[in-house]
């Protein structure tokens, strides 16, 4: 099942972004590519300072391409983790606000569900929050363990 986080406008003109809670596929094999496309400038920013300074310390300190895949590779790696969250920050700089968690087994299955709960705010409302019972006291009775019971 995916999680989505659910991001509208100020002006809430009834459009809605699902952004995935998962590591990005995409962003880990196209990085800057994937930044650009989807307008996460800071991201494509710090993604290009990063890998300038690894391609200045591997010039510099002449490491061995083996240690320099590993480097870039953990950049990429680096990169699906967190390209997600950077776009919730981009969107959330642009004035969306993250109004809601949506899950499903698709997209279009978050979107359904995330859409019947918006629409129907009234019944929620009009229902009012549950009733809580109250805990109950605990009862020390016969406590096992190295301290014995009161009178023995």
């Amino acid at each position: 099942m995916a999680v989505y986080t659910v991001h509208v406008p100020a002006s809430a003109r009834g459009e809605a972004v699902f952004v995935p809670d998962v590591f990005s596929r995409a962003a880990f094999v196209l990085g800057p590519f994937w930044f650009a496309w989807r307008r996460v400038w800071r991201g494509l920013v710090l993604w290009l300072i990063a890998f300038g300074a690894l391609a200045a310390v591997a010039r510099a300190a002449s490491l061995p391409p083996d240690a320099v895949r590993f480097a870039v590779l953990a950049l990429a790696v680096l990169t699906g983790l967190e390209a997600n969250n950077l776009r919730r920050a981009a969107l959330e700089r642009r004035g969306w606000a993250c109004v809601d968690v949506a899950s499903g087994a698709t997209l279009e299955d978050a979107e359904r569900s995330y859409f019947l709960r918006a629409a129907a705010p009234a019944t929620r409302a009009a229902a009012g929050p549950a009733p809580r019972a109250a805990p109950a006291a605990p009862v020390y009775d016969d406590v096992g363990g190295l301290f014995p019971g009161a009178g023995t």
